[in-house]
C-alpha cells in the first residue's frame, strides 16, 4: 500500500463524519440505513489560502463533507471497500488535492467490537 504523502502538502482533515447510507451483504443491512463514521485526511498545499485568506484557495471542508454525504445518499454498496474507492474517485474529481486517507467505520455490527472497518490511502495520480 502506498504511504500517505504529506511531505509537500498540508493536511486538511475531518474526524467523525456521520454518514447515513445503505451498505452491507446481509438482507437486513440492505433494507435499512446505517450510519457510518468517516475520518478523512486530504493533502493540499494551503500556502495560497494562508496568504489570500480566501476559501477558493483551499479545500473547503464543509464542501468536502457535503460531497461525501450527497454521494452516499445515492450509493448502495455491499462492501466498504467499494464504497471507499468510489468516494475517493468522487473527491478527486471534485477537489484539488494530492492524496486522500479515508477511514470508514461500521459501529455496533460486531457486538464484541466498538467498530469495524477499513482505511485506504489513495494518490491523485491513481485516478
Amino acid at each position: 500500500m502506498s504511504t500517505f504523502n504529506s511531505n509537500q502538502n498540508d493536511i486538511i482533515f475531518v474526524e467523525g463524519l456521520n454518514v447515513p447510507t445503505r451498505i452491507g451483504l446481509l438482507d437486513w443491512e440492505k433494507l435499512t440505513t446505517q450510519v457510518l463514521k468517516m475520518d478523512i485526511q486530504v493533502t493540499h498545499n494551503i500556502t495560497d489560502a494562508s496568504q489570500s485568506d480566501d476559501i477558493k484557495d483551499t479545500v473547503n471542508y464543509a464542501s468536502l463533507c457535503q460531497c461525501i454525504l450527497d454521494f452516499c445518499k445515492i450509493e448502495d454498496n455491499d462492501l466498504l471497500e467499494s464504497l471507499a474507492e468510489k468516494i475517493c474517485a468522487q473527491l478527486f474529481k471534485s477537489f484539488d488535492m494530492s492524496s486522500i486517507q479515508l477511514k470508514i467505520s461500521k459501529i455496533g455490527i460486531i457486538p464484541e467490537a466498538s467498530a469495524v472497518g477499513i482505511q485506504i490511502i489513495r494518490q491523485s495520480n491513481q485516478y
